[in-house]
């Protein structure tokens, strides 16, 4: 078991000569059965974020099967996709190599800009929620929940950059040194395409911090 809150488990499962897999449950309550219904819970929610993200080109684990299961002598429903070996993008931070960390900023900001322009946003855009894949450089996005769709892009180009910054701003990701210039590098990447009125508009909003 890789997470278990209330009623929701994330567990990683290796069996021998297969590739090892990531299954999510959720105990079927009531309440979420009649989410699962009108297609608001959050397996189909995963599902549906998963799929945008693959139109828009960024790597996300591909979603198999969606079924019912038992966990505990419950209840629940399943979602089972593939298990990216690899480490988040907070420990790559808190490895604290220069040359890692930097590369890691720019394809970050190249993501922020490719799902701004395929208009989408993610709402759980967060350094814990991105692997680097073991043996490479590529970021996979492995939660994509919050992934919705967004037609003003300051608000979303400015809400995923500031979802990004968080946790190190918070202090979750300890001292990062070069904290500053990674933040720079990842801007730069997110907007350097974008028209100056663009620009200006998204780092007027990173300054008041927007939450929502």
């Amino acid at each position: 078991m890789l997470k278990e809150d209330g009623g929701r488990a994330v567990w990683l499962l290796r069996a021998q000569g297969q590739p090892p897999l990531t299954y999510k449950s959720w105990t079927l309550t009531p309440w979420f059965a009649c989410k699962c219904l009108m297609g608001i819970a959050q397996p189909w929610r995963h599902a549906r974020g998963a799929g945008r993200l693959s139109r828009a080109g960024i790597k996300t684990p591909k979603v198999r099967t969606i079924r019912p299961g038992w966990h505990r002598n419950r209840p629940v429903l399943l979602l089972v996709m593939p298990y990216i070996e690899g480490h988040t993008a907070l420990s790559q931070l808190q490895a604290n190599d220069d040359s890692q960390a930097s590369l890691l900023a720019e394809q970050l900001g190249l993501i922020v800009a490719t799902l701004a322009n395929a208009g989408f946003r993610h709402r759980d855009f967060k350094l814990s929620n991105v692997v680097v894949e073991q043996g490479s450089d590529h970021p996979w996005l492995i939660d994509p929940v919050g992934v919705v769709r967004d037609r003003d892009r300051v608000a979303a180009l400015a809400m995923m950059l500031d979802r990004l910054d968080v946790e190190v701003r918070e202090g979750h990701a300890g001292t990062v040194p070069d904290a500053a210039r990674l933040r720079r590098i990842m801007l730069r990447s997110a907007l350097s395409r974008s028209p100056q009125m663009l620009r200006r508009a998204v780092l007027q909003r990173l300054r008041r911090h927007p939450r929502s």
